[in-house]
């Protein structure tokens, strides 16, 4: 009896495919996302990794890079994994001037209309590598043809980047925490959990989790007294935050941003937070 090999088709955009502005590693985690659909992966980095054949460091730059460019959406489910899928409204991918472009051609010549991009696209690959160089240095090199041996180093300075991890929220303590917590520190938790804060606020689907209720609404609180009243230095940030903003950037990139000004006025005052 002659045995049939199973394989399945998977629609992936021929300009992210063809003009080199993916590196292997990023198609084949997208790839992996188009597969999954609206289950997207929640299994965690070390198991995605292990399946697509690529180091836990690379994994987690091409997640990083995909996010920046609108490929790919992060969702928070629940107080302690995240979910990612395939973004598959194109109008909200930030891609290059030139890509953006090309889609616009194709997208009439289907008879599809014009596509309306919700964000400004950068201006190259330059910009683009620029741009994430300055937002995720700990990320900023590509494949360096490191061995297994090297592994336990890259994974461990990966990990320092919170903001791709799935921690444990203990939010009885981030609540008491937020009572001496610096202003840009509350800014950025703020954005971070600004989706979870408006389920809260005005969400189908609230926590179910007293402390994590508590820890939100005060955060919302606290965050907002600084909003309205900043201070001066505090002022400068929100300039920033609201050009992020009006230029399209997420909650997550906000919150980054925040994150890194944070972590660089802890380091200038001597580790005073």
């Amino acid at each position: 009896m002659s045995k049939i090999l199973r394989y399945r088709f998977i629609a992936f955009p021929v300009h992210l495919d063809t003009y080199g502005f993916l590196n292997e590693d990023e198609k084949s985690v997208l790839r992996c996302l188009i597969r999954l659909g609206d289950r997207g992966w929640f299994y965690g980095d070390k198991k995605l990794a292990k399946n697509l054949g690529i180091g836990v460091y690379h994994l987690r730059r091409a997640k990083l890079r995909l996010h920046v460019l609108g490929l790919l959406k992060i969702e928070k489910r629940g107080s302690q994994n995240y979910t990612y899928f395939f973004q598959d409204d194109i109008q909200r991918w930030r891609l290059t001037e030139n890509i953006n472009a090309k889609l616009q051609v194709d997208h009439e010549k289907m008879g599809l209309g014009r596509i309306e991009f919700k964000i400004e696209p950068f201006k190259s690959d330059e910009h683009f590598n620029n741009y994430f160089t300055q937002m995720f240095p700990k990320f900023a090199n590509g494949r360096k043809g490191r061995s297994q041996s090297d592994d336990a180093e890259v994974i461990q300075e990966a990990e320092e980047a919170n903001f791709l991890q799935a921690p444990v929220r203990k939010f009885k303590v981030l609540t008491e925490k937020l009572e001496t917590a610096h202003p840009t520190k509350i800014l950025s938790d703020y954005f971070n959990y600004r989706p979870q804060i408006n389920d809260l606020k005005y969400g189908d689907s609230k926590p179910t989790d007293s402390d994590e209720i508590r820890y939100l609404a005060t955060l919302d609180a606290m965050a907002d007294k600084i909003i309205r009243e900043p201070d001066e230095k505090t002022k400068l940030i929100l300039d920033e935050v609201h050009f992020r903003v009006k230029q399209g950037d997420s909650n997550f990139e906000i919150g980054v941003m925040l994150d890194r000004i944070y972590r660089s006025q802890v380091k200038n005052s001597g580790g005073q937070s």
